[in-house]
């Protein structure tokens, strides 16, 4: 068996692993990184996480209207089955798990504990209403072949 032919082969497939493998790393970084941030602010604050929103963010949502930013934004999006498209498997319970991830944005997760849709919304706020934007929707890969 000639391995000459194969070289080139052998050499983009390591190097594509070795991209892979970056890439992985560089992920999990940035997950154990949020992880931490979203512990310390919990540990400090409690509740729900703002990951990145000032003093003067929550106090221009207070302005806005809402009493306990927080809490208020959380508890809005959890009562909003209708928007992101989501059918439970068997007649099961939509459930919404939010984070949020600044001032205007949430990353949310809406599942029946079979499937799962992971999307990411704008809010805004208007004399203490709400409003929301679907910006992106997509089944979570980790559920997305499950029956």
């Amino acid at each position: 068996m000639k391995i000459k032919g194969y070289v080139p082969y052998l050499t983009a497939i390591a190097m594509l692993g070795a991209i892979a493998l970056f890439m992985g790393w560089q992920w999990y970084a940035t997950q154990e990184a949020l992880l931490e941030s979203q512990q310390k602010h919990n540990a400090r604050e409690g509740g729900p996480p703002f990951l990145a929103c000032s003093d003067l963010g929550v106090a221009e949502l207070k302005t806005a209207g809402l009493s306990d930013p927080l809490a208020d934004v959380i508890a809005d999006l959890e009562t909003r089955t209708d928007l992101v498209p989501f059918r439970p498997i068997g007649g099961g319970q939509t459930r919404i798990g939010a984070w949020l991830i600044n001032c205007n944005w949430v990353l949310a997760s809406v599942g029946d504990g079979h499937k799962t849709i992971l999307a990411v919304l704008r809010y805004e706020v208007k004399d203490g209403k709400i409003n929301w934007t679907v910006l992106a929707a997509e089944p979570d890969p980790a559920t997305a072949g499950r029956p």
